[in-house]
């Protein structure tokens, strides 16, 4: 018996001595992490929203601490940073920034693989894939009246507006198509087989898609003429990402991490990577940038 006792003691005893080790080995990393982030803090005031396990969560680039806001999925930024749209279980809410006034919008959400949305431009609706109906919609936050923005193909989700509201993204399937509103055309701009994560930058000139089963991200002109590539090697621990969406600043795009799920901001100009989150499991971020000019050039 003493034998035992003895032995559970040391056990006890080993287990205290690792899970001092994994604090300490985490506080350190958090340390080596601190300077990145107060960094990218002195660059930019941003906050960010973002889901986790259905709930969605805000927290400002420089602090660890997220704060909830209630249950949803796909969080989106209006553009003055003043409302914030949520999806949740086929259901689109506006809602205050610190999660309060939450108005159901509509109810008619695609359900399938959830629903990516899109705040507008315009400030006063919300861009969906309406439930059984083709094509890009967007719905009136305070009236509910909804309209066809672009119906030339059965379009998946992870739409994307320019600042202007002239030129979108959006995907086919896996293929990421570029929409003109103002033309009523869209074209293919990537034929990769995997070309999720479409977004478009805030002047319009910009298109951006992942591939390579996510460890790189194209971004490529609006006339193709440029290209360039942002590989997840600089998106550290994570080493891979998804989800990407591209901020109300050019320069700035946020996403998530490929393996453990921390949010990340990626400084597109420097090709630098800088975590945001230290949570895991964090998906679908949303990044606004205040007094940002969406001209802003990387």
């Amino acid at each position: 018996m003493q034998r035992t006792a003895i032995v559970w003691v040391l056990a006890f005893a080993g287990f205290g001595v690792i899970m001092a080790l994994h604090a300490h080995v985490c506080v350190l990393k958090a340390m080596d992490e601190q300077s990145p982030l107060d960094q990218l803090a002195s660059e930019i005031s941003g906050t960010i929203v973002y889901s986790r396990h259905r709930y969605i969560y805000k927290v400002v680039i420089g602090d660890w601490k997220p704060i909830e806001l209630g249950e949803g999925e796909y969080a989106r930024w209006g553009p003055d940073g003043e409302k914030i749209a949520v999806y949740d279980r086929r259901k689109i809410f506006a809602m205050d920034v610190d999660g309060s006034n939450r108005k159901l919008v509509t109810d008619e959400g695609w359900s399938r693989h959830g629903c990516p949305i899109e705040f507008h431009t315009n400030g006063r609706e919300i861009i969906f894939i309406r439930r059984n109906k083709r094509g890009l919609w967007a719905v009136d936050i305070f009236s509910g009246k909804m309209r066809i923005l672009a119906d030339l193909h059965d379009y998946a989700g992870e739409p994307g507006i320019s600042a202007d509201g002239t030129r979108m993204v959006a995907r086919v399937g896996s293929t990421a198509y570029a929409i003109d509103l103002a033309k009523k055309t869209d074209f293919r701009y990537v034929n990769a087989l995997r070309a999720c994560s479409s977004g478009i930058s805030p002047d319009g000139k910009w298109l951006m898609n992942n591939r390579m089963g996510n460890i790189a991200m194209d971004i490529r002109s609006w006339d193709g003429k440029e290209l360039k590539v942002l590989r997840a090697t600089i998106c550290q621990p994570d080493e891979e990402w998804d989800n990407h969406h591209w901020s109300n600043h050019n320069d700035y795009i946020c996403t998530q991490g490929g393996k453990r799920g921390d949010i990340y901001v990626i400084r597109v100009s420097a090709g630098r990577c800088t975590r945001v989150t230290w949570v895991g499991r964090a998906v679908y971020p949303d990044l606004y940038v205040a007094g940002t000019l969406a001209t802003t050039d990387f």
